[in-house]
């Protein structure tokens, strides 16, 4: 006998398995409705989740459908890290746009209701931190993550100045 799944076996797997996700995702809208209202902008939240001082999971998501799974498990938030944005359009990381980058982050938090923290990799001068911090705020996203090696025009290491929207 075959040790191989019949089609039939895969789609009855397949059903089974969606039952479950649907029975589960029920009982979760059921305790998200006894929480209380969240706090305005997902920077709020995420700041929140910071001012608590415990430990928090930000689980790496690679879609809106992984972001789903993480937010219906319960995680208090999102990474999103700049790997996989290269990973989604499958090019190198270092090939990506900002717009490429920022595009992949709207998509995954604008259908999620928990914070996401975005790898923006390399953030180049304050104007540009600035801007791109603005337009992540937009996207609904949480935090950013800049990798703070970039070096500015007079050697001196750049800086983030905060959003006051995060």
């Amino acid at each position: 006998m075959s040790t191989r799944t019949g089609r039939r076996e895969f789609i009855h797997g397949a059903g089974l398995t969606a039952a479950g996700l649907m029975a589960a995702s029920g009982s979760l809208a059921a305790a998200r409705a006894e929480t209380p209202a969240p706090a305005a902008s997902m920077g709020a939240r995420f700041r929140e989740l910071l001012q608590k001082r415990d430990p928090f999971e930000t689980v790496a998501a690679y879609d809106v459908f992984t972001a789903r799974m993480v937010e219906m498990m319960g995680f208090p938030a999102l990474f999103l890290g700049g790997s996989l944005v290269g990973d989604f359009y499958a090019e190198p990381v270092w090939l990506t746009s900002l717009p490429e980058r920022l595009d992949y982050a709207r998509q995954i938090a604008e259908h999620v209701d928990i914070p996401t923290l975005a790898d923006l990799d390399d953030g180049g001068d304050p104007m540009v931190i600035y801007r791109t911090t603005k337009q992540y705020e937009r996207a609904r996203v949480g935090a950013i993550h800049i990798l703070d090696d970039a070096v500015g025009p007079m050697g001196q290491a750049t800086g983030v100045i905060p959003s006051t929207g995060w």
